[in-house]
């Protein structure tokens, strides 16, 4: 981040720390903190994604930044909005592989994703069949996107539906140290209202024989921890990227069945 753009990002973030009106809570402090490190390119012990509303000013910011710094609308009301729970972590020793220590600070991408009812109460999963991959519908976010309006748009693309919201269970975390990238997720349940005639698929997804099921929660759990350990390569994805997605999406589904009967 250049000069030009790091002022113009301080800035955004001075202004809204100084407006009372828009922030709630005891630690304003280190949340002007972890921006400022972040602008600075300083590793931050904060969790950012237990703020919400950090979350908002800071996509904002960026988006902001983007586009040649051009004045964004930050009008959202802080008092409607409630902190994110990380309810899931996927690391390196979750495979018993020794974690890099990276000086550098990873690659950081942003998605939505998780569970889809339908009227029978079943959930939707993506089977990669070349891959022998099952997974969660979702996707990365992309620019000009929420993460709401991202995981709609990946369900009419991936699994043919049309759904409603219904909430969001918190977020999950993914961090690749042999590659030094982690993934940050939001993750929703929400439920089909319509069914379009035939998906979107993109030529990757073609490739790797994807389709989507309607099965039953445990049925569903059951085929992933099994692929888990028969997962095969593409030319797309390695088996080592693959398995941080089925396994970051074994634990979405048994937190949604342990807290959701």
């Amino acid at each position: 981040m250049n000069n030009y753009y790091r002022r113009d990002f301080i800035q955004i973030l001075v202004v809204y720390y100084k407006n009372k009106t828009k922030f709630i809570g005891f630690n304003e402090l280190a949340r002007e903190k972890c921006f400022v490190d972040f602008v600075n390119g300083v590793q931050n012990e904060s969790n950012i994604l237990f703020h919400l509303q950090s979350i908002i000013i800071l996509e904002k910011a960026y988006i902001s930044l983007i586009y040649g710094g051009r004045k964004m609308n930050f009008d959202f009301d802080l008092n409607k909005q409630k902190s994110i729970e990380n309810i899931v972590k996927v690391t390196d020793t979750d495979f018993d592989i020794k974690e890099i220590n990276n000086i550098e600070q990873p690659s950081i991408r942003f998605g939505a994703r998780g569970i889809v009812l339908n009227n029978e109460g079943k959930i939707a999963i993506i089977h990669k069949v070349n891959k022998n991959e099952y997974k969660l519908p979702g996707g990365g976010i992309d620019e000009n996107e929420d993460a709401k309006r991202a995981f709609k748009r990946e369900c009419e693309e991936e699994i043919a539906s049309k759904v409603k919201i219904i909430k969001i269970l918190g977020t999950a975390e993914e961090y690749k140290s042999q590659e030094n990238f982690k993934q940050l997720s939001f993750i929703f349940v929400a439920k089909k209202i319509l069914e379009y005639k035939e998906n979107n698929l993109t030529e990757k997804e073609k490739d790797e024989g994807t389709e989507y099921l309607w099965l039953d929660k445990l049925d569903a759990l059951e085929k992933m921890k099994k692929s888990l350990i028969n997962l095969k390569e593409s030319k797309y994805d390695s088996i080592y990227r693959t398995k941080f997605i089925v396994l970051r999406d074994i634990k979405i589904l048994e937190y949604y069945i342990n807290n959701f009967k």
